[in-house]
């Protein structure tokens, strides 16, 4: 079976929601946000190495990768 993207799956969201006259619930957009995170980690991997700019290599584990990159920080 297919998986479905965080895309796909807002997709049906909205097609269902059309269908039914009814508007997306928050829940259905948390769904789709920790969908997008899980493809995101999967695609990194459990971990690369990197040579940093100072000559030191460094393990980046996914999680690690993606709060770096994508995690907004609310000041």
């Amino acid at each position: 079976m297919k998986k479905n993207t965080a895309v796909e799956y807002l997709e049906k969201i909205i097609n269902h929601c059309k269908k039914y006259n009814r508007s997306i619930e928050q829940l259905d957009i948390e769904i789709a946000k920790e969908m997008e995170k899980e493809q995101i980690m999967e695609a990194h991997g459990d971990e690369q190495i990197y040579l940093k700019d100072d000559g030191i290599w460094k393990t980046i584990y996914a999680e690690e990768y993606y709060n770096q990159t994508y995690k907004n920080e609310t000041k």
